[in-house]
């Protein structure tokens, strides 16, 4: 939210909840947050750790944090900049990022059968516990330098493309999408073979590859696609 806003993130704060303390399991997790603070130039200046006994099973943990950032008002990304013709360039994924895993979970069953994750299918590089986790890829080192050259941008995450991207579409305005400008990576397409998803599921839960978007003026667009190398037009703004 404070990238898609145009916004400098400044620190960010977290909060994790477990039954009882595992000492390791906790220092992991802080370093994991401090790594992706570092990745985004802001600092992780504290946070809470709360014993709720009886209340989170044995093992298990919940992890909730918050970043503040900050922007010039006339610099702020946002719909009422964005205007027909415009451009929509997306960047990829590296994976399912952070929505989905409730029905990925359902499809493999993996609650009543954890040791599926350990499974290597043909589709895919890796086992399918490796590929599910793969880390939330890092936008804000390659965007901030380019944040001028955009009009407003949608992090694709529950909901799918169409209905994050509506979200910065003002109205009166609509988007045409070439969905063969790119193929979801496979690990979308076991999902569906498995689950027996339906096309209409699959794009509103998935990023189907899509990691984020970014719309921007027409003269802006070669100097994006270069210095966002994996980044491709996905399709346009239109009335």
């Amino acid at each position: 939210d404070v990238l898609t806003s145009g916004a400098k993130p400044l620190f960010f704060l977290d909060y994790i909840a477990v039954d009882s303390l595992v000492i390791e399991q906790a220092e992991a997790l802080v370093e994991g947050m401090a790594e992706s603070c570092r990745d985004s130039g802001c600092v992780l200046i504290g946070g809470e750790t709360a014993q709720l006994s009886g209340v989170y099973l044995k093992g298990q943990f919940d992890i909730a944090g918050f970043l503040v950032g900050v922007v010039e008002k006339d610099l702020l990304l946002e719909p009422a900049k964005v205007k027909n013709d415009d451009v929509l360039i997306g960047i990829p994924a590296s994976g399912l990022h952070t929505n989905g895993y409730s029905l990925v979970r359902k499809v493999f069953n993996i609650d009543n059968e954890p040791n599926i994750l350990n499974k290597t299918y043909e589709e895919l590089d890796a086992t399918l516990g490796d590929v599910l986790s793969r880390s939330h890829r890092s936008y804000y080192p390659m965007l901030e330098p380019i944040l001028s050259e955009i009009v407003a941008m949608a992090h694709i995450t529950g909901g799918g493309l169409i209905e994050n991207l509506m979200r910065v579409i003002p109205q009166g305005l609509n988007v045409n999408i070439d969905y063969d400008s790119w193929v979801p990576e496979n690990i979308f397409r076991l999902i569906q073979t498995q689950g027996n998803v339906s096309d209409q599921e699959m794009w509103s839960v998935f990023n189907m590859g899509v990691g984020m978007v970014l719309i921007s003026d027409q003269k802006n667009v070669s100097s994006i696609l270069k210095k966002i190398q994996d980044s491709w037009i996905i399709g346009n703004v239109t009335k």
